[in-house]
């Protein structure tokens, strides 16, 4: 074992959480043993938490106190899990307008989440302490089942906007963690993050998955060979495509584990081995409802209940989520197993007729090019109007291949819009570092009364 492993493993780490106050270790040890109870036993402990989580809402919310008067509910009124569809949703636009009423500790002291406002709704959440180590023992657990140990060295590339020299040291010397910011992607900083990777020491890789594209494509190009020891790549923050986890598996020589989770609620499952997605169903309630505007596939929305954060409650906390339970898992553990489903309700695309298609409509035209040897690195489409699409493409010389590029989109689309394609060196990302492929402004310019009656 590596030096530095060790010593973060078994003397830094462990002193920075004494002095802190911080239980990750300990609850993350508690996970481990949970994990493997029966789906029954998991449920009656949820029960406990969400009666104790809504008696301390309802005692220190205003918020809640009247959202629970309203629908009729008291906490002795919870008495099996079936209650959930009985009670409040917590929507986006109210966590945002609605913050004062709904906080129940004084900020001082806990830490402050704010989401990227992905789907037009950025939004500010307090937690305290215990959520935002449930959250990182749950993370460590998803790790652990893929061989990553606390004080194994990991690379994170995600927004960092507020990265200094001194936490970056910190992060290395206590916790044994590269971070590296995504805002910025330069042929310099791949080079110099595959070096990283590819010195050996490095045993997980996490990131978005468009930004660790990147990187993969990067060391496709040059003929760059698989990190020796990476163990796993871990993807999250935006939708995992079939084509990113083929070329991440392709060029890391590695499993590739996607992770699911939210600004709002930490970490809420990921893959195990057997590629089942699991629910940290110790920190949270799941519930699938059918979405305000119906998909395609028929998928449903996702609800969270985060029965780890008093400071800031969320109960049925609507994410814009697409998701179905799936089966039980053969690995055995009786953590309940979720299918999430491409896009989320921000992310359908809406035609002049009426129909609604997935966003994924347009990666089965990319896909298709890139498979006729047109060189596309990446894209993003933008839904300006309900007739106007813009499309920014990067790739090499790929400019020449613009209409052919319009055309297919027209044809996959088969509706009267306008598509503009445009070539560009690479795609920006967004304010939190992602570049999602697609983005839909017809809600962020408040259209939805002007929608068409959907038709599928």
């Amino acid at each position: 074992m590596p030096f530095h492993d060790w010593f973060v493993r078994t003397l830094a780490y462990p002193a920075w959480q004494r002095r802190r106050g911080g239980r990750v270790q300990a609850t993350l040890a508690r996970l481990e043993r949970t994990q493997w109870w029966q789906p029954a036993d998991l449920a009656a402990h949820a029960l406990v938490r969400l009666r104790a989580l809504v008696t301390h809402a309802i005692a220190r919310s205003p918020y809640y106190r009247g959202a629970f008067a309203a629908a009729g509910v008291a906490p002795q009124d919870i008495r099996t899990l079936d209650v959930l569809p009985s009670l409040p949703v917590l929507e986006k636009e109210t966590l945002r307008e609605r913050m004062p009423d709904l906080l129940t500790i004084p900020p001082a002291g806990l830490v402050k989440r704010r989401t990227s406002g992905s789907t037009g709704i950025p939004v500010l959440v307090w937690a305290g302490p215990e959520a935002r180590d449930a959250w990182t023992a749950a993370s460590l657990r998803l790790q652990g089942w893929w061989g990553i140990r606390l004080g194994d060295r990991r690379l994170t590339w995600i927004s960092r906007t507020g990265l200094t020299s001194m936490n970056w040291i910190k992060q290395f010397v206590l916790a044994n963690t590269l971070e590296y910011s995504s805002l910025m992607i330069t042929e310099a900083m791949l080079a110099r993050l595959y070096a990283r990777v590819a010195s050996g020491g490095v045993r997980a890789l996490l990131g978005y998955p468009s930004s660790l594209t990147y990187l993969a494509g990067y060391a496709a190009a040059r003929g760059l060979g698989p990190p020796a020891g990476l163990r796993a790549v871990f993807t999250t923050g935006e939708t995992l495509h079939a084509d990113q986890r083929a070329l991440l598996r392709r060029v890391f020589q590695c499993p590739v584990v996607d992770e699911y989770g939210s600004s709002e609620t930490g970490h809420i499952a990921g893959e195990c081995p057997e590629g089942r997605m699991h629910v940290a169903a110790e920190n949270a309630l799941v519930e699938y409802v059918p979405p305000r505007t119906p998909h395609p596939s028929g998928a449903r929305e996702v609800l969270i209940t985060d029965l780890t954060n008093l400071a800031t409650p969320l109960i049925r906390y609507r994410l814009g989520d697409l998701a179905e339970p799936d089966a039980a898992c053969p690995c055995g553990r009786g953590l309940p197993v979720l299918r999430l489903v491409a896009g989320r309700t921000s992310e359908l695309v809406v035609l002049p007729d009426g129909r609604r298609l997935d966003f994924t409509v347009f990666a089965v035209v990319f896909e298709a090019l890139r498979e006729e040897g047109i060189p596309i690195h990446q894209y993003r489409v933008t839904q300006r109007t309900l007739d106007e699409f813009a499309v920014h493409v990067a790739g090499l010389n790929v400019g020449a291949h613009a209409e052919v590029i319009r055309t297919r989109l027209l044809e996959a689309l088969r509706a009267n819009v306008r598509v503009h394609v445009e070539a560009v060196t690479e795609i920006s990302p967004d304010p939190a570092g992602k570049r999602r492929r697609f983005i839909s402004q017809l809600t962020r310019r408040g259209q939805p009364e002007e929608m068409p009656a959907a038709r599928w």
